[in-house]
């Protein structure tokens, strides 16, 4: 956590008029300026210190926030400027924000975006949010198998803008159909005539369908310790990737998952539960349970100290 002092030096900064968006980027990670407001002072604070960033930094710093902050912005900007931000965003960001609005409100913001910003982040919503398909995004450099080095090199060169993080170069055929995962190191260390099918591994490549679920796309990761991984459909049609930023928060979510039904709540029936009396009597057998244990073990113990 940011310490106070650090939070009031970001949030001062982003709100001087004096201080541009480049000198923000410069001295600042968005995680950070996230962050600082999350922690600042009040709903006006947080809210003009998001508007202050403008739309660059604003679209990277949006997905950032905690769900207070982030709720509160949603709530308090038009469907208009919500579009500016996420037409901005990588198209899986784009779609969590749309998934975070009502139906009326996301269909408002997709009216503003353009239309193939439009298509792609509609398609995401289609997906499962807890599948490959709802995590992935749809930005990334493929190449056919029949493409030269030279060429893949110069088609990453031109997507270079678009595309923030390049770890692979997914390899199809002329359908489209993935065939391997040309590694970046490959590339530069290949002769420049040489095609991309023939620099790929021949073992089959690892990925994912679009409907498998996130806790398996993790176990992907883990397993062969990747940093992205290619989503295609039933027919082995590339569709998307998911990259390891994305599985970092799978498995931050799965845990506190995990946590929250080993203490005896799941994140459902937390949601669905309002008032304390019903909160108590959802947990109480829980809880019941963890302190008869402990008075058995405390006996035990005592009981074994007797004896010595």
């Amino acid at each position: 956590m940011l310490p106070e002092e650090k939070v009031r030096q970001i949030i001062n900064d982003v709100l001087d008029g004096q201080k541009s968006v480049q000198y923000l980027d410069d001295n600042y990670h968005p995680a950070d300026i996230a962050e600082a407001i999350d922690l600042a002072d009040g709903e006006e604070r947080k809210l003009s210190a998001f508007r202050a960033l403008g739309v660059d930094m604003g679209s990277e710093v949006l997905p950032l926030l905690g769900d207070e902050a982030r709720d509160l912005i949603l709530k308090r900007t038009e469907a208009e400027g919500l579009g500016d931000l996420i037409g901005e965003m990588d198209s899986d960001d784009a779609a969590d924000i749309l998934g975070d609005v009502t139906d009326e409100k996301a269909e408002d913001i997709l009216d503003t975006v353009p239309d193939e910003v439009d298509q792609e982040v509609s398609m995401l919503l289609e997906y499962d949010e807890e599948s490959a398909g709802g995590i992935m995004q749809i930005e990334l450099v493929e190449a056919n198998e029949k493409a030269t080095v030279a060429e893949t090199i110069e088609k990453l060169r031109a997507k270079a803008d678009e595309i923030k993080d390049v770890h692979n170069i997914f390899v199809v055929d002329e359908n489209r159909k993935l065939k391997g995962v040309a590694p970046l190191r490959d590339l530069i260390l290949n002769p420049a005539k040489k095609t991309i099918g023939e620099i790929i591994d021949s073992q089959p490549p690892i990925y994912a369908t679009v409907d498998a679920d996130q806790e398996k796309v993790a176990w992907l990761f883990k397993r062969y310790d990747l940093v992205s991984l290619p989503v295609v459909d039933n027919e082995m049609v590339l569709k998307g990737r998911v990259v390891i930023d994305d599985v970092v928060d799978v498995m931050e979510e799965e845990a506190d998952e995990d946590i929250m039904t080993m203490a005896g709540a799941d994140d459902e029936a937390l949601t669905q539960t309002h008032t304390i009396r019903e909160m108590v009597q959802y947990r109480l057998p829980w809880l019941g349970a963890s302190l008869i244990g402990g008075f058995i073990t405390g006996a035990l113990i005592w009981s074994f100290k007797m004896a010595i």
